[in-house]
């Protein structure tokens, strides 16, 4: 008994009872495994076995036999004859499993015929191989090196009945891989089909690759394997000459002398020696039918209807695909019976028709044709014609009455606050609505109707006390029952009607009131040395302010917020009389009283309705500049004060000494910029700067005693 034991014979006498012939299926055996792929079949029984609706399993991945790449054989296998198919997943050989399956049930044993593990044991169908009595439970086959396939040696069903075979021997005879290194080929072209007329049929366009061996032969078989034809090229043979069935085009590769290669040999089993075959490409002879039309394919989805008052039609069905001289539609209810042969199948209305269900047809057909007409059967059609391969299906039945369809309002969401402003939602549409009449409703959260308007745009929210709101859109027929406000949307309703799917929520809330804004300023930083008895004071429109609202203070802060003085404007502040450090010049906006607002107290605990402004950097210094001056220097400086005006268009000097002085512009590279300017004592003059450019510039101040110079900055 060969790769079976006894439970499998039990399983096979089973299924014999049940008229399922598993005898000859059992023979057929996986002999040899590539790791790319390639599985080779024998059929070691002695009955012919149909393999090509066989499974490959390698968990997860499944082939029927028939949708692989055939190298060599054929899935009509007879007594000894080897098939090959090499496209089944990329067999990873140094882990994994195959089974053979007689069909798709992978997790039955009974249907299961062959198996074998490598690398480790345990796989997925592991355990359905051994509930079948053909695998061990933790036997495996060791993994496979690299150019190494797995071959069948043995006559029982564990891993000591396969060895590793270093010549693999795919197509032949195991363990005569060595021997014999020749390669058919890979055919590539087809298939073909003819009719068997007085019209000689050739094939053409096929092409051969991947071919090895000192000799080679085409060769046309049966479909059985016996050789009819040995051919030059396979584009020499009148394949009209042998009448109906099928033929097989093979390529084979063969070394030295050749048995039983001859017209009337079996080409699978009666050659003998060192050969390949290539695939095969099959070749059809059939006998043709005189009728060439063709129905076509429709390709639509099917129809449902509601008899009521309303037509209805199906929209855009077409054939494709049709052939003939002639074409019609038909309608025929379930039993062929014919009931309509519209123009085009949009014109029938089915309402009409009541209920049941109807087929939707395409015909294509030739002069002749009998038996087409209204009350007749298809079954009763005599002449030359054919249906399309599909149909459309078209259901008809009484539906409920309320057909109506409240739509889909998009689930906003808005906030107001309750103030004198109106509150108005907007641009609120309903989609996907459907019925004879709508209306908008506005409900309280529980559903409770406040009111019907026209359009939820229309509506003032701030008009309503605090709360929410809820918007729907309503579609309904006639006759509906407590459509008022003070009736409940979701309770109270009688009759034919649908809510939308969703609601725009409406929130009203009372807010905050304080709408007071503390500015934006500009200007500075600014750098004053104290402690030289010299006042420091900021001047007027160095700083600017913009965009403030409500009451006005002026801020003076440490850098960490601690209020150090409270002006009335920030020109009041001689910052001579503060130690070194860095403050912040501040503006503040408020609307009644700010709780915290003191000298000593810091910013962040203010209260109130109040809003600060950015601030202003102004550093104090004792050394370096702008302290670095001789007393001349500071005297020059004391009665010389120079400032841009906001536009920084021009700059203003004013000489409040005793000496006349001169005045030039240089920039950073020492080039002058300016005419020199003349001040006499106690004289204001403006110097044009509008026309220089952005940077900064130093201004050279000279009494005839002393000489000193003030940075300028033009932005």
């Amino acid at each position: 008994m060969e790769r079976r034991n006894y439970f499998n014979m039990l399983l096979a006498f089973v299924f014999t009872v049940s008229s399922i012939n598993l005898s000859a299926q059992d023979s057929v055996v996986i002999n040899e495994i590539l790791p790319n792929g390639t599985v080779e079949l024998k059929n070691v029984g002695g009955a012919t076995v149909d393999v090509s609706m066989y499974q490959l399993c390698n968990f997860p991945s499944y082939m029927m036999i028939a949708q692989g790449n055939v190298i060599c054989g054929n899935t009509m296998m007879m007594p000894g004859d080897i098939l090959v198919v090499d496209n089944f997943n990329n067999l990873n050989m140094g882990d994994g499993e195959l089974g053979l399956y007689i069909n798709g049930d992978f997790s039955n044993p009974l249907s299961m015929l062959d198996y074998v593990e490598w690398g480790s044991s345990g796989h997925q169908r592991s355990g359905v191989a051994q509930n079948a009595g053909i695998w061990t439970a933790g036997d495996f086959f060791p993994a496979l090196s690299a150019g190494q396939s797995m071959e069948y040696a043995g006559a029982g069903d564990g891993s000591a009945s396969w060895v590793a075979q270093a010549n693999p021997s795919i197509c032949a005879e195991n363990g005569t891989g060595a021997a014999c290194m020749v390669e058919g080929g890979i055919l590539d072209g087809g298939p073909f089909e003819f009719c068997v007329d007085s019209v000689p049929d050739f094939v053409a366009n096929i092409f051969l690759a991947a071919n090895s061996g000192s000799s080679s032969q085409y060769v046309i078989t049966t479909g059985q394997g016996v050789i009819v034809d040995l051919p030059n090229a396979p584009e020499d043979v009148d394949f009209n000459a042998f009448g109906i069935g099928t033929c097989l085009i093979w390529h084979l590769s063969y070394e030295d002398t050749i048995q039983g290669l001859a017209v009337g040999n079996n080409a699978l089993t009666d050659l003998m020696g060192c050969f390949d075959f290539s695939n095969s490409i099959t070749v059809d002879r059939i006998e043709c039918d005189p009728c060439l039309v063709q129905g076509g394919v429709i390709g639509a989805q099917d129809f449902e209807f509601c008899i009521d008052s309303i037509p209805d039609f199906v929209d855009g069905l077409t054939a494709q695909d049709f052939q003939g001289d002639l074409t019609q539609w038909v309608v025929t209810d379930q039993s062929g019976s014919i009931l309509g042969l519209p123009t085009i199948p949009d014109e029938v209305d089915f309402n009409a028709a009541g209920a049941g269900v109807c087929l939707i047809w395409h015909l294509a057909y030739e002069e002749g044709l009998t038996g087409l007409e209204t009350g007749m059967n298809v079954s009763g059609l005599a002449g030359c014609f054919d249906f399309s391969d599909d149909f459309v299906t078209v259901t008809r039945q009484f539906c409920d009455s309320c057909v109506v369809d409240g739509g889909s309002v998009g689930s906003a969401m808005y906030e107001f606050c309750l103030d004198s402003v109106p509150d108005f939602v907007s641009n609120e549409i309903v989609s996907g609505n459907s019925g004879p009449l709508n209306q908008w409703l506005l409900t309280d959260d529980a559903g409770m109707i406040l009111e019907l308007p026209l359009s939820p745009d229309e509506v003032d929210f701030n008009a309503a006390a605090p709360g929410t709101c809820l918007i729907w859109h309503l579609s309904y027929q006639d006759g509906l029952v407590g459509l008022e406000p003070g009736m409940n949307a979701l309770q109270d309703l009688e009759g034919c009607y649908d809510l939308s799917d969703d609601f725009i929520t409406v929130v009203r809330q009372n807010c905050d009131s304080c709408t007071v804004f503390g500015g934006q300023l500009s200007g500075g930083p600014f750098s004053f040395c104290v402690g030289d008895s010299i006042a420091d004071f900021i001047d007027a429109g160095a700083i600017t302010l913009a965009g403030n609202t409500g009451s006005s203070q002026w801020i003076v802060t440490d850098d960490s917020g601690v209020i150090l003085g409270l002006p009335a404007s920030y020109t009041d502040v001689d910052f001579d009389n503060a130690p070194a450090g860095t403050c912040l010049v501040h503006h503040m906006s408020f609307d009644g009283t700010v709780g915290g607002l003191e000298l000593g107290a810091n910013v962040s605990g203010f209260t109130g309705c109040f809003d600060i402004s950015n601030s202003i950097e102004v550093v104090r210094v004792t050394e370096g500049p702008p302290c670095v001056v001789s007393l001349d220097e500071q005297m020059l400086l004391q009665t010389v004060s120079i400032y841009p005006n906001p536009a920084e268009q021009d700059l203003t000097v004013n000489n409040h000494g005793d000496l006349a002085v001169s005045i030039v512009l240089i920039d950073v590279t020492g080039r002058q910029v300016s005419d020199v300017q003349l001040l006499n004592a106690n004289v204001t003059r403006t110097i044009d700067v509008s026309t220089l450019e952005a940077g900064m510039y130093v201004v050279m101040i000279n009494n005839g005693a002393s000489r000193v110079s003030k940075t300028l900055i033009k932005h």
